[in-house]
């Protein structure tokens, strides 16, 4: 795609693959965003200088001497400058985190309690709250597979992909720890 710097006017071409991206213009180092590719326009409608200015370039490139630059750079085209919307998490990464912290202490208190009522004789039926960690493991990892998944289609629209990370890792404790309870129950059955 062809664009132009808002700074210096310079013509640019762009692969579709930047689409997004946050570039530096070659001629005059200025800071731009390519345009997705669906802002983009069309290369006959391409933003050109209003004659006045594309003279005044014109003029100022011959005189030796002189840099390139004009003197007041044109006004940057919104279109170019727009920023891609930040801090937008993914759908699951946060409900992924707190599930999987939430994971840890369950398994840690309904399995030590579940495991001290065993071991001193109450009933099996106790057993069954200790499944709730795992519940919520599984669950955290659910949510996290899915944000993981939002966030690598969604073209840089979606971020998150560390709170996902947290909440799986924290997970895979959670599950761990149940599981330890979960052997250590059985053998005292």
């Amino acid at each position: 795609m062809k664009l132009h710097c808002p700074h210096c006017n310079q013509l640019l071409e762009a692969a579709d693959s930047m689409s997004g991206q946050a570039i530096k213009c070659p001629a005059c180092s200025g800071d731009l965003r390519v345009p997705t590719v669906a802002d983009s326009k069309p290369p006959s409608q391409s933003v050109q200088p209003e004659p006045s200015l594309r003279q005044a370039l014109i003029t100022k490139s011959r005189n030796p001497g002189q840099s390139d630059k004009p003197e007041h750079p044109p006004e940057p085209d919104p279109a170019v400058l727009q920023p891609t919307p930040a801090g937008r998490r993914a759908p699951g990464s946060v409900s992924s985190l707190v599930l999987g912290i939430l994971s840890i202490p369950l398994a840690l208190v309904i399995g030590g309690y579940v495991f001290l009522l065993i071991a001193f004789g109450s009933d099996d039926e106790v057993l069954v709250f200790h499944f709730g960690s795992l519940m919520l493991g599984i669950l955290a990892i659910v949510q996290a597979a899915k944000a993981k998944r939002a966030i690598q289609s969604s073209a840089g629209r979606y971020d998150g992909h560390g709170m996902a990370t947290a909440g799986m890792v924290c997970a895979i404790i959670g599950i761990t720890t149940f599981l330890f309870f979960m052997f250590a129950i059985l053998s005292e059955i």
